[in-house]
């Protein structure tokens, strides 16, 4: 499990390899209080626009995971929220090797 630090912004889009794969990660903060995502692998769209929960897996089916998925671990159970970023709420990216095991749905 590998910690991805974020900025303390409301919206934020970067660039990053992990496990050898170019992943672009855009991250949208809402009005409302929720964060969504897009997630990019290799330049071809695995989730866009997949609201962000605390303590559960961004990508929620296993067969769009293959090259590995990302989560945000909070503190409390609250949606993520930039002000918290890197604080109570920290965002760690995991290869399908460390998800084997877990739970996710729809395979």
């Amino acid at each position: 499990m590998q910690e991805i630090s974020l900025e303390n912004q409301p919206n934020q889009e970067f660039n990053i390899t992990l496990n050898n794969v170019p992943f672009r990660i855009s991250l949208r903060y809402l009005e409302s209080g929720c964060t969504l995502a897009d997630i990019y692998a290799s330049d071809n769209p695995v989730m866009l626009g997949v609201l962000c929960r605390a303590n559960e897996f961004l990508i929620p089916y296993q067969y769009l995971a293959q090259n590995g998925n990302f989560i945000f671990l909070s503190d409390d159970d609250d949606y993520p929220v930039y002000t918290n970023f890197g604080k109570s709420c920290k965002f760690y990216f995991l290869t399908p090797k460390e998800i084997n095991g877990n739970n996710q749905t729809g395979n």
